[in-house]
């Protein structure tokens, strides 16, 4: 009788123990991922802000060249109505 009892025991603790590492397993694997979920959306955020970045720059540099071309024609102009021979 004791045997028995201490053999059910022993199998109903070996049964908790096999749900709770079924449980345990499964939160890890429920953290991993979401790890990889935070890990793809932060990749996936930062090659967005690399393109708009790359956009700014390139809208920068036509807008620096459109305002270098239009201050030369300014000059020009200046200098053919004769206000830039004067001092």
């Amino acid at each position: 009788m004791f045997f028995q009892n201490t053999w059910n025991a022993v199998s109903h603790f070996k049964i908790e123990n096999r749900k709770i590492s079924t449980v345990l397993g499964f939160a890890a694997l429920g953290f991993i991922v979401m790890l990889l979920l935070g890990r793809m959306f932060t990749v996936m955020e930062l090659r967005s802000l690399e393109r708009d970045y790359r956009q700014n720059q390139s809208r920068f540099s036509y807008l620096e060249e459109d305002l270098d071309t239009s201050c030369r024609k300014y000059l020009v102009a200046l200098k053919s109505e004769g206000v830039g021979s004067i001092r």
